[in-house]
């Protein structure tokens, strides 16, 4: 006998065995994890009326399109969540810094190459051998810079995986596709506001204006900083994110400035030592954020949560 349920994320109807009922099952269509009850239609049970009107499920909470179902904003406590991020930093700890260790030394070889072509550039008296170094040094800076974009984008998908207790292998590098461009327009737009201020600092000069500029600046990053996420997670469009993003950080947004907070002070931890420690708090940083991402957006694995007295979903109308 097999029972017949709904997914309560993504509203995708399925069967499992009846040993499955009070147990936690796997959505086959969004993976959350949810628990089948008693009162669910079991096909061939002789109690059901063949004749009643079907039950109407309501629709999600977020958007219709399947590759958003099981989001739901969720209140989280920043305790909780680090101490989740935590746990699984240190059992992750090697993959971690194997792939901090392999982005800096890639980095460090075209620093080295640039260096060069550099010096090259001043010892040499020819104008168009000159010219050439510089523009070779030029696409060499360029290629050091998307090479730690790219590792970022990465760093955050591996990270997405390890707090939802999935694999994250080699193919985890070349995976981003096309989201990548719409994660780095999403960057250039959270940028806006900072370059703005900047510029107010170096033109006008006047401290009320720039404290005004930058206190905006920090709203607004607070307010849709989950943007990149749903494009790295979700491979959302750059509108897409940016119109779901405050839908998470309405019910966090004192956490949310704790979290900005958090991410400012951890990095800069790791310069005390010799720039050594950046190699664990960097890691350390976007785990955080991950972990942070999931659980606004309710997809923490249950055991993450540990029961819900700690993160508490909140309705959204859609």
């Amino acid at each position: 006998m097999t029972i017949k349920t709904t997914c309560h994320s993504c509203h995708h109807p399925f069967q499992v065995n009846d040993e499955s009922a009070c147990l936690l099952v796997t959505c086959p269509s969004c993976g959350i994890e949810q628990r089948v009850t008693s009162n669910l239609k079991r096909t061939g049970d002789s109690t059901e009326n063949p004749y009643s009107a079907p039950v109407k499920s309501s629709p999600p909470s977020l958007t219709k399109t399947r590759s958003f179902a099981g989001m739901t904003p969720t209140k989280i406590r920043i305790r909780t969540v680090m101490g989740r991020c935590f746990k699984t930093f240190k059992r992750n700890l090697a993959t971690l810094l194997v792939i901090e260790v392999i982005q800096a030394a890639i980095f460090g070889v075209l620093e080295v190459i640039r260096d060069a072509l550099l010096n090259a550039q001043k010892s040499e008296k020819g104008m168009d051998i000159s010219r050439m170094y510089g523009v070779l040094a030029s696409l060499v800076f360029g290629l050091a810079v998307f090479t730690l974009v790219w590792f970022l984008f990465v760093k955050m998908r591996v990270c997405l995986r390890l707090l939802r207790g999935e694999p994250a292998g080699v193919k985890v590098f070349f995976s981003g596709g096309f989201s990548f461009i719409s994660a780095v327009l999403v960057v250039a737009i959270l940028s806006i506001p900072s370059v703005l201020v900047f510029g107010l600092i170096a033109y006008l000069g006047n401290e009320i204006v720039v404290v005004v500029a930058l206190v905006i600046a920090t709203l607004i990053g607070l307010y849709v900083w989950p943007s990149i996420f749903l494009v790295v997670d979700r491979k959302a469009s750059v509108l897409k994110s940016l119109a779901l993003a405050p839908r998470f950080t309405d019910v966090n947004y004192l956490n949310s400035f704790l979290i900005y907070l958090i991410w400012s002070v951890l990095p800069w931890a790791g310069v005390l030592f010799f720039c050594i420690g950046q190699f664990v708090t960097i890691p350390f940083t976007i785990l955080f954020a991950c972990g942070c991402y999931l659980a606004m957006t309710g997809q923490l694995p249950p055991e993450a949560t540990d029961v819900g007295q700690t993160m508490q979903p909140v309705s959204s109308a859609s």
